[in-house]
């Protein structure tokens, strides 16, 4: 009885870490996926925001041949919380927690609206953006929260949570 019994539990035990590993490859699916939706959007965005730079850059110079004319446009960002799966974060020493997607490109004069959705249910996280932006929002766990800020100095720029440091940075690109 007692070996049938300890195999039993040695498939459940099994059955339960594949359970843990398909829910999480699943979670990580979900993002990838609305990164990439939101990647698209972006990217679609761009396109005609070109297209209209480009229709308003000829227009000008048609009278004027030094003038350029560049549209400033709001950028939506929508930003989530994610984590290595399957690390052991007290064998590594550090947090496992990361930030999706872990850069943000705009132009300088955008404003920009960042989406920040904390989808776990265990532990808050923040969106800390230094100088010269001085922006710092908690979110507690399964909260979201809207940071909108106007992109008005050019350079790379480091966004992180305060509370998984080193690992849950990110990098806010804002161009010429």
């Amino acid at each position: 009885m007692s070996v049938i019994s300890s195999r039993e539990n040695k498939h459940n035990s099994s059955a339960q870490q594949r359970q843990s590993i398909i829910t999480r490859v699943l979670i990580m699916a979900s993002i990838l996926v609305l990164s990439v939706a939101v990647l698209s959007t972006t990217l679609v965005g761009n396109s005609f925001a070109q297209a209209a730079n480009n229709n308003t850059a000829s227009t000008s110079s048609s009278t004027k041949a030094t003038s350029t004319t560049v549209t400033k446009t709001n950028r939506i960002v929508y930003l989530f919380n994610s984590h290595v799966p399957s690390a052991n974060e007290t064998k590594l020493g550090i947090p496992t927690d990361l930030f999706a997607p872990s850069s943000i490109t705009v132009n300088k004069g955008d404003t920009v609206t960042v989406h920040f959705y904390n989808i776990e249910q265990g532990e808050p996280h923040t969106f800390t953006l230094g100088a010269p932006y001085n922006i710092d929002k908690n979110v507690s766990p399964g909260q979201n929260a809207t940071i909108v800020f106007k992109a008005d100095h050019e350079g790379v720029f480091e966004y992180y949570c305060k509370y998984h440091l080193p690992t849950m940075v990110g990098q806010l690109i804002v161009l010429h």
